[in-house]
């Protein structure tokens, strides 16, 4: 007799029915519980997977502090000493500009 799916995660990478899973991706199989696998019901699944996601979605430059912008300019190893928050976004925009 075949065992039931059920559905785990794991504090590691776990790589089964030819698919590899991320730590702490909730997985589904009838394969053998493995060490450190821990049973999850699907409400747990479903609030893994949502926590899991990355949201895209970014803040206009305009609704960002100066702080902010300042440390998004660094990233982009535009120099903001000096700069009003309005010829700083320009900087930043500049420096996203692959044509300049």
């Amino acid at each position: 007799m075949a065992t039931q799916p059920k559905t785990y995660t794991a504090p590691h990478a776990v790589y089964v029915d030819n698919r590899l899973y991320a730590a702490g991706e909730p997985f589904t199989t009838a394969a053998v519980k493995g060490e450190k696998w821990e049973h999850v019901d699907a409400g747990e699944k479903a609030a893994a997977e949502a926590a899991s996601k990355t949201i895209t979605v970014q803040p206009s430059l305009e609704d960002l502090d100066i702080a902010a912008l300042r440390a998004l300019a660094a990233e982009k190893s535009v120099n903001s000493t000096g700069l009003s928050k309005k010829d700083l976004i320009a900087a930043i925009k500049a420096a996203d500009d692959p044509h300049l």
